[in-house]
């Protein structure tokens, strides 16, 4: 649509133009009629609500793109990778890759990173019941996924009863609970457990949902549990090796099952390539459409400034100067892009709050895309009806008026 529109703009003038006889269009002797004047007009208020629409767009999603590349998740997702297969070995095939040199931790959950899946569940505390996520690890869970501990303690294999009845929760689970958690108790159906510790939220699932309450338990087996993910944290950043040998010790214990695993920062930047992929759109159709803006202007810039051939000649020989002509030409188009900008500016906040609403972890509406693409807008006008007004400026006024 909006190119349609720009194509209009650009070649509406030029059609104009080619209507008349060049003998009168050089001694100014005709008017184009008001409804022709407005639509030219309105034309090119169209063309550079849509650019300067995208301009603002461009700028909103380049902040929040950024903001969420930069934002902390709650755990560290280098050198981490997420394993799944129908069968996991038993406890000595998992002692074996514990032992592998550049291999830092090894442990189960049932909470896939970069998955939606979740187990909810519910538990009662102080009387009053609470829906909640409910995750089951193995001890070296925790660490392995590198979570800050605000208050308390996470698993430890010092403390036996941990693989029993001790809970973990993230913060968004202590708040809805109330304050001063650790050490409380919450039941789950006939069991109670000990919260032991809260760890910051740690966002799993991107940054369009946000980070579910959740309970952290050890598996009662007290090793590796039926979860089907198994993480392991390398400690060195080149752990090609590391991981050939633990896809080595895979191949022997599980000869019949390939070993299916993810890295969690892939994972990340896969959760972010929709988001990279409308901003890449998003440009080439802002460029499209400042281009367009550009041509139906200058042909625009070009009518109005054989239109008032006569009128600028006169002014020439009373005295005004090159930069008073020019300023002139300029006056009547900054309306239009002025007039434009003020439309687009609640277009895009629409727009724009529209699409972060799409975040469960947004930025607040900057304002500097606007004032970008006002500038911006502003510019690109001046510089392309200039262009052409000073053509106007330094002709010869008796040129003009020579066939009065």
């Amino acid at each position: 649509v909006f190119v349609l529109i720009s194509l209009l703009a650009g070649f509406y003038p030029a059609l104009i133009l080619s209507k008349y006889n060049p003998i009168k269009v050089l001694k100014g002797n005709y008017e184009a009629g008001f409804k022709g004047i407005a639509l030219r007009n309105g034309l090119v208020i169209v063309q550079f609500i849509i650019a300067v629409t995208f301009i603002i767009g461009i700028g909103v999603m380049y902040q929040q793109t950024n903001f969420v590349a930069n934002k902390d998740l709650g755990f560290n997702r280098e050198k981490l990778i997420n394993v799944s297969s129908e069968y996991f070995a038993d406890d000595p095939f998992i002692d074996r890759i514990r032992k592998i040199t550049g291999v830092k931790y090894v442990a189960t959950t049932t909470q896939v990173m970069g998955n939606t899946f979740n187990v909810s569940g519910e538990i009662t505390y102080k009387n009053q019941d609470h829906h909640i996520n409910s995750v089951t690890v193995t001890m070296d869970a925790l660490p392995a996924l590198g979570v800050q501990v605000l208050n308390g303690r996470i698993f430890s294999s010092a403390y036996k009863q941990d693989t029993v009845n001790t809970a973990v929760l993230n913060e968004t689970a202590a708040k809805l609970l109330g304050k001063n958690v650790v050490g409380q108790q919450f039941n789950e159906g006939e069991n109670a457990f000990q919260i032991i510790g809260v760890i910051k939220d740690y966002n799993n699932e991107g940054f369009d949902k946000a980070v579910m309450p959740t309970v952290y338990r050890v598996t009662h087996l007290g090793g590796m549990s039926s979860t089907n993910n198994l993480l392991i944290r390398f400690d060195s950043d080149n752990y090609k090796p590391a991981l050939a040998a633990v896809e080595a010790e895979w191949k022997k214990a599980n000869p019949n099952f390939p070993m299916v695993y993810s890295s969690v920062e892939d994972a990340f930047q896969k959760s972010m390539e929709s988001t990279r992929k409308q901003m890449q759109i998003i440009v080439l159709f802002s460029i499209i459409s400042i281009v367009l803006a550009l041509l139906g202007l200058f042909a625009l810039s070009t009518f109005m400034a054989k239109r008032r051939t006569k009128e600028i000649a006169i002014r020439k020989i009373l005295g005004a100067s090159d930069f008073q002509i020019i300023n002139m030409l300029n006056r009547s188009f900054l309306i239009l892009v002025i007039a434009a900008n003020l439309i687009s500016w609640p277009i895009g906040f629409i727009l724009t709050k529209k699409w972060l609403e799409g975040f469960a972890y947004r930025i607040d509406m900057p304002f500097w895309p606007f004032a970008i693409a006002t500038i911006t807008s502003v510019i690109i006008a001046v510089l392309t009806v200039s262009l052409q007004a000073r053509k106007a400026a330094v002709n010869n006024p008796v040129d003009a008026l020579k066939y009065e």
